[in-house]
């Protein structure tokens, strides 16, 4: 009789895991003025989860035009232009999130019109203009996609979210207080609506969520 390892559940799953886990590679060019590489690594497991590694790369220099080359400074791969002797930093994307609510204790979202997450719910929010505050950015993407007003800016959070469409996005949460409950959706937004915490949709960017569940903690919504 020949010898039979004992498999408990656990042991059964990573062999799963071992068998049915795969790796994709995908190089996508963005063009750009300057096109820039991403690089997309997949990894696909059995029990559904999906991990991704975004890797950025500048294929020409922005200050002269040269092609780069891909080298390792400071521990990473980077873009660098030998012509002028300048490394291509990686930077995250600076935006804004903002959490508001009415005289009823209810949370604003809005349904988005574009991609990512296009029909799906999210706080209020976008990219920071040149030249713009990070608070100046929270209160006109605040008025351009719901028609509210904001005031008394309050600092929430700050976190990086991986987003498989724009890169690495440096994220800001601001608690924004509102003069009138009456939404017109307007840029990017299909609609607007306030919401019980409980009785909410599920947003469609999970560093969203973890924003509003903190707030909502905060602001004792979550009993309600």
């Amino acid at each position: 009789m020949g010898f039979r390892h004992h498999q408990t559940p656990q042991n059964q799953q990573q062999e799963q895991n071992f068998f049915y886990s795969f790796s994709l590679i995908f190089l996508i060019i963005w063009q750009r003025k300057y096109e820039i590489h991403f690089l997309f690594s997949i990894n696909l497991s059995f029990n559904g989860n999906i991990n991704y590694i975004l890797d950025m790369k500048y294929k020409y220099c922005y200050r002269c035009g040269a092609l780069t080359k891909i080298i390792e400074i400071d521990g990473r791969r980077r873009s660098f232009c030998s012509n002028c002797n300048l490394v291509l930093y990686e930077n995250p994307i600076p935006s804004v999130a903002i959490l508001s609510m009415n005289d009823k204790k209810e949370i604003l979202l809005v349904r988005r019109s574009v991609e990512p997450g296009k029909g799906e719910w999210s706080l209020p929010g976008g990219f920071i203009e040149m030249g713009e505050t990070p608070v100046e950015a929270a209160i006109r993407e605040l008025y351009e996609e719901t028609g509210l007003q904001g005031k008394n800016p309050e600092l929430v959070n700050v976190d990086t979210h991986l987003n498989g469409f724009y890169g690495d996005v440096l994220l800001i949460a601001y608690s924004v207080e509102l003069d009138s409950y009456n939404i017109t959706p307007g840029d990017d937004v299909s609609e607007g609506m306030f919401f019980k915490f409980n009785g909410r949709p599920r947003l469609v960017f999970k560093i969203h969520e973890n924003f509003l569940v903190r707030w909502a903690k905060e602001k004792q919504l979550t009993a309600d």
